[in-house]
């Protein structure tokens, strides 16, 4: 009875921080937008040493460890975003949101889902896997992906990602000369996204 009452303890602070992540977000868009004047570093502080301190724990239950991961991971992505946002504020190189979003259509493809596919980056195993099988598990990473960061994921069905995927990976065939790629999910800039990535020979 005891391990159950601190495993359902952990797993509501685990939910207190997700809130206080997507807190901290909300309060440094509106920083970035200047609807707030000062940055959220309070708030920051909290879940930076909560996030520390979880990390140097034995989470003995899978389920919850798998859970802390995933909030700490969106965090770190959130949190790369944001030291490169306030470098560019100082430097004066900063862009608002949709001069930033205009920039990421020369570089990206965007689906109407709101994923952008990026260039190609990392490398993936190139061990054979079955297409429809692949295309479920990038479907399910992708939807997890999206709730993790608090956005929609209604209308994103698996035959429309495998027909977006697929018409993407012609255009991407066709600008980078090879097909030698795959497609995976990453949290970048606190937004779920649709990567290309070389595989490994």
């Amino acid at each position: 009875m005891e391990q159950a009452d601190q495993n359902k303890d952990f797993r509501e602070e685990l939910e207190e921080l997700d809130a206080k992540v997507m807190k901290l977000r909300i309060d440094y868009e509106q920083y970035f937008m200047r609807i707030q004047k000062r940055e959220p570093l309070f708030l920051r502080q909290q879940v930076e040493k909560t996030v520390h301190f979880y990390t140097l724990q034995h989470i003995t239950n899978t389920g919850d460890k798998f859970k802390f991961r995933n909030i700490a991971d969106k965090y770190n992505s959130f949190k790369l975003y944001w030291n490169r946002t306030i470098k560019e504020i100082e430097e004066g190189t900063y862009k608002r949101r949709s001069e930033d979003a205009r920039s990421t259509m020369k570089v990206g493809v965007t689906m109407k889902s709101g994923a952008v596919i990026l260039p190609l980056e990392e490398e993936v195993s190139s061990a054979p896997v079955d297409e429809a099988a692949r295309i479920k598990k990038l479907h399910e990473d992708f939807i997890r992906a999206r709730k993790e960061c608090n956005e929609t994921s209604s209308n994103i069905g698996l035959d429309y990602l495998a027909k977006a995927v697929e018409q993407q990976r012609a255009a991407a065939k066709k600008k980078f000369g090879t097909d030698d790629f795959d497609f995976d999910v990453k949290i970048k800039e606190g937004k779920a996204r649709i990567v290309l990535k070389k595989k490994k020979p």
